[in-house]
């Protein structure tokens, strides 16, 4: 029994030194900042994600804006403002060169419609002389016939 005794003893450990606590291999591609490269440009990624959503925002209340201003020039021209859109002016051409509408652009875009279609622009009360009763000159309502007189 001593033969076998002697065949199962577990090995010594002498002239062996122990593993250290830390086993883990430190990353080569760690930052100064404790982050790595991966994490980064994934943080980097979702910002600029956010901006563009941000400027796409922005851009759309601007072109809003931009619409509603050339609207209201032009209803001083026009029986509705939005008229210049149902007959294709683009609102691109009625900006300057700061980006802003120019008033007149969108003056000149109102006549020409109405140059093309009277019907679009408003009727003006005529000034001047009312005549041998010296009362306001008749007004009447507006009509289909005079649509279609011009």
């Amino acid at each position: 029994m001593t033969d076998n005794a002697a065949e199962t003893a577990p090995p010594t450990t002498e002239g062996v030194s122990a593993p250290p606590e830390n086993t883990t291999p430190e990353p080569a591609n760690v930052h100064e900042h404790g982050e790595r490269p991966g994490r980064e440009a994934q943080a980097l990624r979702g910002r600029l994600r956010e901006s563009e959503a941000s400027r796409e925002t922005l851009a759309a209340t601007v072109a809003a804006m931009n619409i509603k201003a050339a609207e209201r020039i032009a209803n001083t021209i026009l029986v509705r403002g939005n008229d210049l859109w149902s007959f294709n002016v683009d609102v691109s051409t009625l900006l300057g060169d700061d980006g802003l509408v120019d008033e007149a652009k969108v003056e000149d875009a109102a006549n020409a419609l109405v140059v093309k279609r009277a019907y679009l622009g408003r009727r003006s009360i005529p000034q001047g002389d009312t005549g041998a009763r010296g009362g306001q000159p008749e007004t009447r309502p507006v009509g289909w016939g005079d649509l279609f007189r011009g």
